[in-house]
């Protein structure tokens, strides 16, 4: 006696028949598709970056995918030309699955890029996934991360003689990375505040500063007496520039005397500020760089000074 199978029965079995003797139906390609990517900078210098593009690619449907070949091209924005290029092979990917691919390019650090992952079967293409990326210029250098800090600093009359001053700057560097800094340069430019003329540029080395520790700098410069001067800071690592900063000095100050002028310079006389080694015995220092050192901010000096229509000659700034 025959079964009694329900209607759906014999087309079930229609259906399977169909799918096994016939592989460009249920049994299809893998639809593949790039879901994601992925962007980070790499090893970086003064003309070149490199990135680092994690592509994260994807079987929507269909049997597992044959191997692929996964190009990535990297074309300038603005002119469109390939700037750079590169392959790898990847597994086939089963059904509903994904796999990350890692790659690298080095492009010229300027300019903006579109980035292009490609996915290719032979010579197939089977999917793709395009980001951008801009301002590459704005990376800095791997030589130019130090971690290194200017934390504060201060301006010291040493002496005055035949109307030049000497003005030692001790510079207050901290090590906020992980890693010893090695040797450093650090140097100060005088420069007088009206013309932007350099009245003196010295330096010092620093053997090294370890990490979470502050090393003081001290650098003397000699200038013209009676003249106001922006003192620039800058520190050298393997001849190349890692940390700027300045700081104000003022052997003329401009006070504001309430008349019609508005304004008066003061008659400072620059010797009476001179200080002796034993005045300012230094401590070892140690404090951690995002501790604060006692002593006024640089803003709160000046308004100090405005307000008592004095002169200010150690003056300490956090840069």
């Amino acid at each position: 006696m025959r079964p009694n199978l329900p209607p759906f029965f014999f087309l079930a079995v229609t259906i399977i028949l169909l799918c096994t003797v016939s592989t460009t139906g249920c049994l299809k390609e893998g639809q593949l598709s790039v879901k994601d990517i992925v962007i980070s900078a790499g090893h970086t210098t003064t003309s070149s970056v490199t990135l680092n593009v994690t592509s994260t690619i994807q079987n929507n449907g269909g049997v597992a995918s044959d191997p692929l070949t996964v190009r990535l091209q990297a074309f300038n924005a603005d002119s469109g030309l390939l700037d750079g290029e590169t392959s790898s092979a990847t597994p086939g990917i089963e059904w509903g699955g994904t796999r990350e691919v890692s790659q690298s390019v080095t492009l010229p650090r300027s300019g903006s890029y579109r980035i292009v992952v490609l996915l290719d079967k032979g010579d197939k293409e089977m999917g793709e996934g395009e980001i951008r990326v801009s301002n590459l210029d704005q990376l800095v250098p791997d030589t130019q991360q130090s971690g290194l800090i200017i934390d504060e600093t201060d301006f010291i009359v040493k002496d005055v003689a035949a109307g030049t001053a000497t003005i030692r700057t001790d510079v207050y560097v901290a090590n906020g990375g992980l890693v010893s800094s090695g040797p450093v340069t650090v140097e100060v430019k005088a420069k007088e505040l009206d013309a932007g003329l350099t009245a003196d540029k010295q330096q010092t080395t620093l053997d090294n500063i370890d990490p979470e520790k502050i090393t003081v700098a001290s650098v003397p410069v000699k200038v013209p007496d009676q003249y106001n001067y922006r003192m620039e800071i800058v520190i050298w690592r393997n001849g190349t520039i890692v940390k700027r900063g300045d700081g104000i000095v003022q052997l003329r100050p401009v006070i504001l005397n309430g008349t019609s002028t508005g304004a008066a310079t003061a008659g400072i006389e620059t010797s009476k500020f001179i200080v002796g080694d034993n005045q300012m015995a230094r401590s070892p220092v140690s404090t951690p760089p995002w501790t604060k050192s006692p002593g006024f901010d640089l803003p709160a000096a000046v308004a100090a000074v405005g307000a008592a229509g004095g002169f200010f000659m150690i003056s300490r700034r956090r840069l």
